[in-house]
């Protein structure tokens, strides 16, 4: 039951987890492993369609990876990968930060009866 459940098509409205993932609005990062044999790839096509509403979606897959990444050339493979998209966002982030404005508040004052 649960195997065929895993490959099918399922809605973001039919999964708490994939009700999450429409409502991100953040960047996501997806990354598959090509030869997973405990994760069925329609998985990863329900989280992959139910993203809707993030500010970036990337997807890697990793070529001959298997689900525990067993070799040391697969873990590397991953953590670069996974380097490589946190730069990204984080010199995304830097340069937005360059042509947006940011207005810094004071936060009000406390009092003793605060």
């Amino acid at each position: 039951e649960l195997d065929a459940y895993r490959r099918s098509t399922v809605k973001a409205g039919e999964s708490r987890a994939l009700s999450a993932c429409a409502a991100f609005k953040c960047h996501a990062l997806i990354v598959e492993s090509e030869r997973d044999s405990i994760i069925p790839q329609q998985v990863v096509a329900n989280y992959r369609a139910a993203f809707t509403s993030t500010a970036s979606l990337t997807v890697r897959v990793l070529d001959e990876a298997d689900h525990s990444l067993s070799t040391e050339e697969m873990q590397k493979t991953y953590t670069t990968v996974l380097v490589a998209w946190l730069k990204e966002m984080i010199g995304r982030a830097r340069k937005d930060s360059q042509t947006t404005p940011v207005i810094a508040v004071p936060a009000p004052a406390t009092t003793a009866a605060d």
